[in-house]
């Protein structure tokens, strides 16, 4: 069998070695980018029509990465230093789209197309002994930047620098009130498996919401899933940072008589279960989830309503305490999410665009918090 992606892949490792090239990497680490490649399969046989892209590797950080697996563990190790804006990202895409189809033009990519011509005859007959059906089949290859084919993007668009920006700028939503995660100083400083469920959710973002599809949406709380699990594993994280001092919190809630609390009253009941929890499990305990980061930070991290409790210590050292003390607004959303979280996931629709960018957003805000509370 014709191994494509082999083939393809030793191709590319050749391409990105040329000193054509050292531009287009200078661009990619200005906002550390990077380039992800696939080919597209298209065919019409009866009735169904396939279109479709498959990936075999990423350009990043001056290399060739064949898996994603490769590429996080790769944008791990590059720690950012500033956000970039909506116009710095639009207008970094648009040249490194323009060097790109500079290089095209010059010939750069034309083994890569003549290794997919070469792997259309094996592809069709392939075809034919499965359906005994003929079939004819297109392939070509593209190189994608946050969602974006920048092959795509008409060449004559790119030098003019104006209707390009346009396009970049609508089809990332750099104009919406959406903050892009991935896209932020803090990103890096999130846990591994926390920037791959926002990769992944930034991928179903850019392919239902910042398209054509997004006039279709019914119900956005599917876009949210991802987003909230990812919430859920920082969560996880800084309960095992600060476990020492959360433990000995639980144990002083435990054995404080918090009845005369009167502002106390509608949380006491799960305040009392979760230090509980704590106590009895250690660090075998599982917090739920965006419910057990609201009691963990107003409770036990600022004492909120805690003045039975003699000489309260926050686990938080000083400086983050102070820093804690001035996110009241988020920490109230933060409660109303939490208690949301189970109804969003297994019934809740949300019906209401405005409604799914204030829940998003407030995601983004608790996901920045997390990591400068463990910073």
């Amino acid at each position: 069998m014709y191994n494509l992606r082999e083939k393809l892949i030793s191709e590319f490792k050749k391409i990105v070695k040329a000193p054509e090239f050292e531009d287009v990497f200078y661009l990619l680490s200005r906002g550390d980018y990077y380039i992800d490649l696939f080919y597209n399969v298209y065919y019409i046989l009866n009735d169904y029509e396939n279109d479709e892209d498959i990936p075999f590797g990423f350009i990043y950080n001056n290399e060739f990465i064949e898996t994603r697996d490769g590429l996080f563990e790769a944008r791990a190790k590059v720690k950012r230093k500033l956000s970039l804006n909506s116009e710095a990202i639009a207008q970094d895409i648009s040249k490194i789209s323009l060097k790109l189809n500079t290089l095209c033009s010059h010939m750069m990519f034309d083994t890569i197309q003549k290794i997919l011509t070469e792997y259309i005859p094996d592809l069709e007959n392939e075809i034919r002994l499965k359906n005994e059906e003929d079939v004819d089949v297109q392939t070509y290859a593209g190189l994608v930047i946050n969602g974006i084919n920048v092959l795509g993007i008409d060449y004559e668009d790119l030098i003019c620098g104006e209707t390009d920006i346009k396009f970049i700028k609508e089809r990332l939503g750099l104009d919406s009130n959406l903050l892009i995660m991935s896209e932020q100083y803090w990103f890096n400083s999130l846990n591994d498996k926390t920037k791959t469920l926002i990769n992944a959710a930034n991928q179903y973002l850019n392919k239902m919401y910042f398209s054509e599809d997004k006039k279709d949406i019914i119900d956005f709380s599917p876009l949210l899933f991802d987003f909230l699990k990812a919430v859920e594993i920082e969560i996880s994280e800084h309960f095992n940072y600060y476990f020492d001092g959360i433990l000995k919190t639980a144990s002083r809630i435990i054995n404080s008589d918090l009845s005369n609390e009167k502002k106390l009253e509608k949380d006491l009941w799960n305040l009392k279960k979760i230090a509980s929890g704590i106590n009895k499990y250690k660090k075998g305990f599982r917090p739920d989830g965006v419910k057990t980061l609201f009691f963990l930070l107003y409770y036990f991290a600022l004492g909120s309503n805690l003045k039975s409790i003699y000489q309260f210590q926050s686990y938080l050292p000083e400086r983050k305490f102070d820093l804690l003390k001035k996110e009241d607004r988020l920490l109230r959303n933060l409660g109303g999410l939490g208690f949301d979280r189970n109804k969003l996931v297994h019934e809740k629709m949300i019906y209401s665009e405005n409604e799914f960018v204030l829940i998003y957003n407030d995601i983004v805000l608790v996901l920045k918090l997390l990591t400068e509370l463990k910073n």
